[in-house]
This record gives structure tokens, sequence and C-alpha cells, in this order.
């Protein structure tokens, strides 16, 4: 029973819940990483225009995408609905770019739903923070990787290619 509290039935890859155990695990034992929060663009319409079972298989596609192409102490996690998380064992923003442009070009394959010849292509907007060095507490940690996405999805408007954003520290208020 445990178990099956720890890990998306869906997907099979850690939910929120394990998660959390696991990010809580990791500060307690000092080990130094980034939290990249991840939200999946286009998802929303999947299941509008296709259905549950279109956006069921979208949810799993990109669930293996994060299994494959992370290093494997890196961890995927569903974090709920059409947001993941990675937690990536990389202290710097270059080797956390690189592991999040392979799970990118991955994700960006073309979708064929109920026999449509167009292809439906979902994006990513992704956020990171990194432990200790934006902060030591989970809460802000979290907090500071999805105003990062935000930041992300709002900027892919006018910059299409541009998915990802680095937290800033100094939006901490006042979090040790």
């Amino acid at each position: 029973m445990a178990l099956q509290a720890d890990f998306d039935a869906l997907t099979g890859i850690y939910n929120r819940n394990g998660g959390e155990k696991l990010i809580a695990k990791l500060m307690r034992k000092d080990h130094h990483f980034a939290l990249a929060l991840i939200d999946l663009n286009g998802f929303k319409a999947v299941n509008d225009i296709f259905g549950h079972d279109a956006g069921d298989e979208v949810l799993i596609f990109v669930a293996e995408q994060l299994q494959e192409k992370i290093r494997k102490n890196d961890v995927a996690i569903r974090w709920g609905g059409d947001e993941f998380v990675l937690l990536l064992q990389a202290e710097d923003e270059v080797s956390v770019k690189r592991a999040i442009e392979k799970v990118n070009d991955g994700v960006k394959q073309p979708f064929y739903f109920n026999g449509d010849p167009e292809p439906t292509f979902i994006s990513m907007s992704v956020g990171v923070s990194f432990f200790p060095a934006m902060s030591d507490d989970m809460n802000t940690l979290i907090k500071l990787a999805d105003i990062a996405m935000y930041k992300a999805k709002q900027n892919k408007v006018s910059a299409p290619n541009d998915y990802l954003f680095f937290a800033d520290s100094a939006s901490r208020n006042g979090s040790q």
C-alpha cells in the first residue's frame, strides 16, 4: 500500500507524495540538486479536443521521455495533472540546461490522435531552482521553480524556443 502512495498509477514514476518524501530525504542528507518544474504547453487542448485517453497517452509518453533522457541518478516525478518535476544532481545552470534540452528534444515529437492527419505538438515550460543555493526550505524551493516556470510560459508567447527559466534567488522573500 505504501508503494502505491508514492508512485503515479498512470505513468509509474514517483507521484507528488513520493517526490516530496524524496526531496526531504535529499535535503536532510545535504545533497545538492536542481529542482526543475515542468508544465506541458498544449496539453489542455489535447484533452479537450481528443479526449482523456489521448491526454493519458501524452502523459505516459512524457514520463517515458523523462526517464529515458535523464541520468540514472536523477529522478522524474509526476507532480500532478500535466506538471512534472525533475530532481537533477547538478549544481550549475549549464548542466541543468543540457539535461533539460535532452528531455525537451524527446517531448517535441508529433502526436497523431484519432486518425487526425495533422500532427499535434506538445511543448514544455520549465522553471529551475537549486538546493541549497537558493533555499533550504522545500516549499520555497518549489515556489521559486514555479515562479520561474510561469516566466518561461509567459516568454514562450514572444520567444517560442525559450522554454527554460532559472529562478532568481533574489525573490526568496527573506527565507533562509
